[in-house]
């Protein structure tokens, strides 16, 4: 027993945290691109009267819980004035962070989403080679990101999320209708915080580990040799950090959506084959199903056959094995062309000549990995630009509210006290992306600013000529 206590607390001090994108380099260089991507530039300019759209400094005296998350982030916790890009490229960063001493933080297990089961991660009962080390029981469980993002709610520490969407969204109009400037500025900046947090969330879809129950060796794998975090995650960083901190990939357009979840998983796909060289559909597919359907992940290579969780793609049986020269030799890898991925995974040599001349049969062993740096490029190349994408659609989903009000004609004129009654034309010109937006249920509210900047709610409007 004692033996285990003290293997225990070594694999506790030394795990990596439950990570996707690393949140101090590449989820702010995906927020950035996202940005640029999306209409929000535009939105400040032309709704909010922010003429330096992005550019525009707000100040935040942010609480210390934030400061202590910024601080782990390493995202200078002494700055309160920064830019709009910069605030949400702040909640990017700090949506892995919580304020835990010890272990490391817990909030990435919430940032799991199995398309398929529709279930957060369960690295507890049903995992291949569940029993990591031998506890079974420490195995972490997470709500899945789509409740995270939404209810905000969840069954495991932390329980509850105060950067989830309807948190934004209620600061968000806290900073258009609160009295004082310097306050409604303070909360701007904290909901493109918040904004930043959810979109965060959205782009750890993007990975195959995320999207296929894959902590355990996703982001553990060797405990022996200290192999920590995800290979994929790791080498996408290496390519962000020598480009200076920027993304190397570039979106192509927004995705479009109606709703919120959507954009994580649409319940469009169970599992079944799309057919050969046919891609998951970016305009109907949620980008949990995208990941989940077209890649493999360190610990689910063909359904790791003979465990309990399995995914029915990309399957063996709809690859091809090939060979391809390389300086320092030749590699073996399984051609993807079916799924839209030449490189799927890399093949053991000696088991694709044995295989090939049936001297082993087509079983597979434990070589065949997607740790390889032509995998990593082909899944690179496809999941990124797509993972910015969803990222930019769902900015312009937060945004897509938008109105034009103009003063029609006279409707009754009173000669002794020389006043008339004009109409107000209001009309609904919201849209996300290029997809008209039909908003409804709401109410009118109109405030007046004073020379000093302080807003006040209308509630009986007399306007002077």
């Amino acid at each position: 027993m004692k033996y285990k206590i003290v293997i225990l607390q070594i694999f506790l001090i030394w795990c990596n945290p439950l990570y996707a994108w690393e949140n101090k380099l590449t989820h702010p260089a995906i927020t950035d691109e996202a940005i640029g991507t999306s209409s929000i530039d535009n939105h400040l300019k032309t709704q909010l009267g922010l003429d330096n759209g992005v550019a525009t400094d707000l100040y935040w005296d942010f609480p210390s819980d934030i400061e202590e998350r910024i601080d782990k982030g390493k995202a200078e916790p002494g700055q309160t004035t920064r830019s709009v890009s910069e605030w949400l490229r702040v909640g990017s960063i700090i949506e892995d962070q919580d304020n835990r001493f010890f272990p490391p933080p817990w909030r990435p297990r919430h940032h799991f989403h199995d398309p398929i089961r529709n279930s957060g991660l369960d690295n507890h009962t049903d995992h291949p080679d569940r029993d990591a080390p031998g506890w079974s029981d420490w195995l972490p469980l997470g709500q899945s990101a789509i409740d995270w993002a939404i209810s905000g709610t969840a069954a495991q520490e932390p329980f509850t999320n105060n950067e989830k969407w309807s948190a934004a969204r209620v600061i968000f109009y806290d900073s258009l209708t609160s009295v004082a400037k310097s306050e409604r500025e303070s909360q701007l900046a904290e909901a493109f915080v918040k904004l930043g947090c959810v979109l965060h969330m959205i782009e750890d879809m993007g990975v195959p580990a995320h999207t296929r129950n894959d902590f355990l060796f996703g982001h553990y794998r060797s405990f022996y040799t200290l192999d920590w975090g995800n290979p994929v995650e790791g080498w996408v960083e290496g390519q962000i950090k020598d480009n200076g901190g920027q993304s190397p990939w570039a979106g192509a357009a927004p995705v479009v959506f109606d709703t919120l979840a959507e954009y994580f998983d649409a319940d469009e796909y169970a599992g079944g084959y799309l057919g050969d060289g046919l891609l998951p559909p970016e305009d109907l597919w949620g980008l949990s199903e995208c990941s989940n359907y077209q890649f493999l992940s360190l610990s689910t290579v063909f359904g790791c056959s003979g465990s309990l969780y399995q995914f029915p793609h990309p399957a063996l049986g709809k690859t091809t094995p090939f060979l391809e020269p390389v300086p320092a030799g030749l590699k073996a890898y399984f051609d993807g062309s079916n799924y839209g991925v030449t490189h799927l995974a890399r093949d053991s040599y000696t088991r694709y000549r044995g295989a090939r001349y049936s001297l082993f049969g087509p079983s597979l062993d434990s070589t065949t990995t997607t740790d390889d740096i032509n995998v990593f490029e082909d899944y690179a190349d496809i999941t990124l630009p797509r993972t910015i994408d969803y990222a930019a659609g769902l900015i312009n989903y937060f945004f897509r509210g938008s109105i034009e009000v103009a003063i029609g004609c006279p409707q009754g004129c009173d000669p002794a006290t020389n006043t008339a009654t004009y109409a107000m034309i209001i009309t609904n010109t919201s849209m996300n992306t290029d997809r008209q937006q039909v908003l409804k249920g709401g109410t009118f509210e109109f405030y007046w600013e004073d020379w000093s900047g302080d807003r006040t709610q209308a509630t009986d409007l007399t306007v002077y000529t």
